[in-house]
């Protein structure tokens, strides 16, 4: 079981110690979103010990740092980053920091049972593999999930996913070129448990990357420095209640839009 079930790992740090952790786990601007105040310096003050936030406030920060650290050690910072940014289709496609700095009663629970949901219950994650529709295979992540296609159906939403060998074939390449297009960012591949990379199958048009791809990871990459967690923003939904996604701007060439929407997340996450 993952410790938001058995632990809190807050227990004896000081408030001033959980603002210091959380602005390192999600960085200033996005711990500002979570207090629910609208500068950086508010955050500063209170990490410095000079104010100490109001107890409403400070009850979300420690939540909140509950659940970010845990993500964090079950997958990465970034990954901690942007599932808390991201529209979260568990909570009526609002993000975990906008659903705790509102200040609902019902939040914590909520984003606690997002957290449990998307890590599972178990601590171990292996890969489910199903074929699909065109006799290739799809592997999805499954972790704590009642059944294989349930992890499918979950982790369709950020895919579907197809193997290197797919992208080969599809684009007439060589194993060579697919490397070099991943390494120059041309396209985004993320590794499995398995040692293999596996590809979004949205970024490919035409047999070839969607264009202009480099230029948004560009951006993402000094906040979301993992290929899954910039697969993950790539897959959250583009517009407040729309089943856009961020893939299906680039497709539709919108690549500055994309670029600007970016540089803000990215900006959030690195703070000042």
């Amino acid at each position: 079981m993952t410790r938001l079930m058995t632990e809190t790992p807050d227990a004896g740090m000081t408030d001033v110690e959980i603002v210091k952790a959380l602005r390192e786990l999600l960085g200033a601007r996005l711990t500002a979103l979570v207090a629910g105040v609208g500068e950086t310096r508010t955050i500063r003050v209170w990490a410095d010990g000079a104010e100490a936030p109001p107890t409403e406030v400070m009850a979300r920060l420690r939540l909140a740092y509950r659940v970010a650290g845990e993500l964090a050690r079950e997958e990465s910072p970034e990954v901690a980053q942007a599932w808390f940014m991201g529209r979260n289709p568990n909570l009526s496609d609002r993000s975990p920091a906008q659903l705790l700095r509102d200040g609902d009663p019902e939040a914590g629970d909520e984003v606690i049972g997002a957290a449990r949901q998307f890590l599972g219950e178990s601590g171990a994650s292996e890969v489910a593999q199903q074929e699909d529709t065109d006799g290739g295979s799809e592997r999805v992540r499954k972790g704590g999930w009642q059944s294989a296609e349930e992890a499918s159906a979950y982790y369709a939403s950020i895919g579907p996913w197809v193997t290197a060998a797919a992208v080969i074939k599809y684009c007439d390449i060589s194993e060579q070129t697919l490397e070099s297009w991943r390494e120059s960012r041309l396209v985004l591949g993320v590794e499995f448990a398995d040692g293999q990379f596996y590809y979004q199958q949205q970024q490919f048009v035409d047999e070839q990357p969607l264009p202009g791809l480099d230029r948004v990871l560009d951006v993402l990459a000094p906040a979301f420095r993992s290929p899954g967690s910039q697969a993950g923003w790539f897959a959250a939904k583009a517009y407040y209640g729309d089943s856009t996604t961020r893939w299906d701007v680039l497709r539709a060439g919108e690549v500055q839009l994309l670029v600007g929407w970016g540089e803000e997340d990215a900006g959030r996450v690195l703070g000042p």
